[in-house]
């Protein structure tokens, strides 16, 4: 799933939202802290509006909220379910309506004591928090750790990433899961997360700009990554090209097509570098390269271009059979 978030705290046009967000399938958002019937009544709005969308509304809550609202409980929601519930309590909420357990603090003992008062296990997703306090998100370790877990008992796991526009308030400053995606580029963040840490699902929480949307979108549906990237004015006709499928640990490379080209001098290949190899280089001249390290002096390569240093993280998480698009932007 891939999801984007809304809050009844500013007015919005569900109507551009959507048009901007083509593709995803969630909706977030929150009536937590409700500020009285008009924020029941902007949600209520929003269901009746989404029921021809082609997306799922997930919404956070408590117990005093469903309590006062048990309505929810027929509308076809995922409800996240906050402080107030019991495991008995969640349980029983799963085996008639798809659910959310808070996967930043729900441990293994009352996961089991929630599954062990009969549970629907395919009806329960855990969603981290985010953080809109500064250095309060979570660390790296600690996630990696609450994902195991869920994933030992074949829950899915979902996190979030911060905005980089029309920040919510009242902190604005981003609304992570993890503390180091705070100020990083919502895009990176995105991919870090499904990469390096097998996240299921994401969900931008906030406002994200259209380039990293259409870059989330395009690595989320075809697994194509859009490096930013520097190239030499006569090698500008290279627009990427497809990782093969067996990785090096020092290099990406494309399913090479010979082509004869000139050796120029040598030179110290830096990670980020991207590369051609020359006629020295034999049957494998032509073949395209970025460097994952630094490679030393070589004379076999040509220097052709550089990934931006905005997106040299992304090559650490570049598999076999990858998309690559040089974004020139």
């Amino acid at each position: 799933m891939l999801g984007f978030s809304l809050y009844f705290d500013r007015d919005f046009d569900l109507e551009n939202e959507v048009s901007k967000y083509e593709g995803f399938d969630i909706l977030f958002t929150s009536i937590h802290y409700p500020e009285g019937s008009e924020t029941f009544e902007k949600f209520l709005d929003l269901c009746e509006k989404s029921l021809d969308k082609n997306f799922n509304i997930c919404v956070d809550l408590n117990k005093d909220v469903l309590s006062k609202n048990p309505k929810l409980l027929d509308m076809d929601l995922i409800l996240r379910l906050d402080y107030g519930f019991n495991p008995k309590e969640i349980a029983e909420l799963s085996k008639n309506n798809r659910i959310s357990i808070n996967a930043s603090t729900i441990d293994r003992k009352i996961l089991e004591k929630i599954l062990a008062f009969g549970a629907n296990k395919d009806n329960i997703l855990a969603i981290h928090n985010y953080y809109p306090l500064e250095f309060s998100g979570l660390g790296e370790d600690y996630l990696k750790r609450r994902n195991d877990l869920f994933k030992s008992l074949g829950i899915e796991t979902i996190a979030f990433v911060a905005g980089n526009e029309n920040l919510r308030g009242p902190m604005r400053k981003g609304l992570p899961t993890l503390e180091s995606h705070r100020l990083k580029d919502p895009y990176l963040s995105f991919v870090e997360l499904k990469r390096k840490y097998g996240m299921d699902s994401i969900i931008l929480a906030e406002g994200v700009d259209d380039r990293n949307i259409s870059n989330i979108r395009d690595f989320h549906k075809d697994n194509r990554l859009s490096l930013k990237v520097r190239m030499n004015d006569e090698f500008n006709h290279i627009k990427g090209f497809r990782q093969r499928m067996d990785l090096s640990e020092f290099i990406l490379r494309n399913e090479r097509e010979y082509r004869k080209v000139e050796a120029s001098t040598s030179f110290y290949a830096k990670r980020g570098d991207i590369l051609i190899l020359n006629e020295k280089a034999g049957r494998y001249s032509g073949e395209i390269e970025i460097c994952k390290r630094d490679l030393g002096l070589v004379a076999d390569r040509n220097l052709i271009g550089k990934v931006d240093k905005e997106h040299i993280e992304l090559i650490d998480y570049i598999k076999g059979g990858d998309d690559l698009v040089f974004d020139r932007r």
